[in-house]
């Protein structure tokens, strides 16, 4: 792929099918994810992106595939995070734990787990550091 990829959040196809029919939507998910099998495979995660945004103005970035994709996929977990305050809260669905929870908070409760430091770590700093580096130490072993 010559030049930069571009990237464009705000320009998408609304009011389609998946917004309203559960069965499309899950159609529309399946072939995203196959578009994204083949596409990762083939496209490098430092590859330049070229990315416009508009808040209500317009904003040129530079960005990586890799950190697009990444912003995406936290940005999924976000809105995992409110389907399951229905899914789980208002209509008593039994989900994953790790369901709706970020990377982050996840290896901070694995490091929490295997600490000797305060489980709450809110107003102290030095606890909270380390509890962050153990953090980032098992963040590797977390299963998503």
């Amino acid at each position: 792929m010559a030049g930069p990829l571009k990237i464009n959040y705000d320009v998408r196809t609304r009011l389609v099918d998946m917004e309203k029919d559960p069965h499309a939507a899950l159609k529309a998910f399946e072939d995203t994810q196959t578009v994204l099998d083949t596409v990762v495979e083939r496209v490098s995660l430092d590859k330049q992106v070229d990315l416009t945004a508009l808040t209500p103005h317009k904003h040129e970035l530079a960005s990586s595939f890799g950190r697009e994709l990444w912003f995406v996929a936290l940005h999924a977990i976000h809105h995992f995070s409110l389907l399951r305050v229905i899914a789980a809260g208002e209509l008593g669905m039994k989900l994953a734990d790790n369901f709706g929870v970020a990377p982050s908070t996840l290896a901070f409760r694995e490091a929490a787990k295997a600490s000797d430091e305060p489980k709450s770590a809110v107003g102290d700093r030095k606890a909270a550091e380390n509890l962050e580096k153990k953090a980032e130490k098992m963040a590797s072993k977390v299963k998503l």
